[in-house]
């Protein structure tokens, strides 16, 4: 049956309220965020940082997208069996350990001083396997959004 009150704005309140109240939702959601925020951030700037900084020429930099994609690539089949092995929720959470792993080192070379491409490159490499779990952990902030306002949307 249709709920009449659906598109009533406390009605409305409520139901994102408890969405963002649920803890799932707002661990897939942050997951999925960084990953993606991390990936953009790393693209819009990698190509001042390589090449004026670095020094690399258009070559060396197109070099550094295909091993960045490369290792992306890479990252989707790891993830796929990680998924087949362990299930969703334990992949996504090998993924963000990992994703927490090249960022911090990524931040440590650079606090160190370290102006190398491979200071950049090892990272990025770890924080490309994460963004490959974003499908799925895409998959259960939706699945939670749906649980709810299920009740909710009913009269749409």
């Amino acid at each position: 049956h249709k709920n009449l009150q659906a598109l009533q704005p406390a009605t409305l309140l409520k139901t994102w309220g408890t969405i963002w109240s649920n803890p799932t939702f707002l661990a897939f959601s942050a997951l999925s965020a960084a990953s993606y925020g991390g990936l953009f951030t790393f693209l819009a700037s990698s190509s001042f940082v390589f090449m004026t900084v670095l020094g690399l020429n258009k070559v060396q930099y197109g070099l550094v997208l295909f091993f960045s994609a490369f290792f992306y690539i890479i990252g989707t089949f790891v993830c796929r069996r990680l998924i087949a092995r362990f299930g969703v929720r334990k992949s996504v959470a090998i993924a963000a350990g990992l994703s927490l792993s090249g960022g911090t080192l990524m931040a440590g070379l650079a606090w160190a001083g370290i102006q190398e491409v491979w200071a950049l490159l090892l990272p990025q490499a770890a924080k490309a396997a994460p963004a490959t779990a974003a499908p799925d952990v895409e998959r259960k902030c939706l699945r939670c959004w749906v649980m709810c306002v299920s009740g909710e949307s009913s009269g749409l």
